[in-house]
C-alpha cells in the first residue's frame, strides 16, 4: 500500500513550514528527505507518524506496524536498555534476540545499565534496537546516527538492512552517504 500526503500545509503560529506538500512513498521503498534546516523534514515525519495535524491536506495508507528514531533518543532515564525495550516489545521478542541485535549494534555490556547511564552513542543505538525489534512495516529515521564514529554508524546500516528488509524507509539525514549504505535511490528535497 502507498503511503500518500496529500496537499500538506502545516504552521507553527505565523510560520508556515511545509506549505501544499504532496508526496508518494511506494510500500517498501527507501527514502531521503533532504533540505536545509528549518524546512520542515521533522515535520513532515511528525505528520506521517500522527504526533501532529496539519492545518491542511491528508496522509492516507500509514501503516499499522510503525517504527522511529528521532533525533532524541527518547528513552526512559530510570529504566534500564532491556526495560526500555520491553517496555515497548512487551514478551513478544525473546530476550535472545534483543540481546543478539544490542550485540550487532556493540552494546550488549548495557543490557542491564539504566538509560542515564549510557553514553550518547550508547543511547542512540539503544534507540534504534527499540524500532527495528518492532518488525516495522514503516521505519522513520530522523538524524538517526548523530553523535555515532564510523564504526557504530556501519553496525547500525547493517542493523537497519537486516532486520527490516522490507519496510517502507524514510531517513532523514544531511548526510548523503547515509542514504547511499543504505541503499536508497529515492531524494526528497524539502
Amino acid at each position: 500500500m502507498e503511503l500518500i500526503v496529500s496537499h500538506i500545509t502545516k504552521a507553527y503560529g505565523e510560520k508556515t513550514v511545509l506549505e501544499d506538500v504532496s508526496l508518494t512513498f511506494e510500500s517498501g521503498g527507501r527514502y531521503r528527505i533532504s533540505g536545509p534546516s528549518g524546512r520542515g523534514k521533522t515535520t513532515l515525519l511528525r505528520l506521517i507518524l500522527g504526533l501532529e495535524k496539519p492545518q491542511s491536506g491528508t496522509v492516507t495508507g500509514i501503516p499499522d506496524r510503525k517504527a522511529a528514531v528521532f533525533q532524541e533518543d527518547r528513552l526512559c532515564r530510570n529504566l534500564t536498555v532491556m526495560g526500555n525495550l520491553r517496555m515497548v516489545l512487551g514478551r513478544k521478542v525473546p530476550d535472545r534476540a534483543i540481546l543478539d541485535t544490542l550485540a550487532e549494534l556493540g552494546i550488549e555490556q548495557a543490557a542491564n545499565l539504566p538509560a542515564s547511564q549510557l553514553s550518547g552513542g550508547m543511547a542512540r543505538r539503544a534507540a534504534l534496537a527499540r524500532a527495528i525489534l518492532t518488525d516495522p512495516e514503516l521505519l522513520v529515521l530522523d538524524e538517526p546516527f548523530t553523535g555515532l564514529d564510523e564504526e557504530a554508524t556501519d553496525r547500525c546500516r547493517r542493523a537497519i538492512l537486516s532486520h527490516c528488509p522490507n519496510a517502507t524507509l524514510l531517513l532523514v539525514t544531511h548526510h548523503p552517504e547515509d542514504g547511499d549504505k543504505l541503499g536508497i535511490r529515492e531524494i526528497i528535497n524539502l
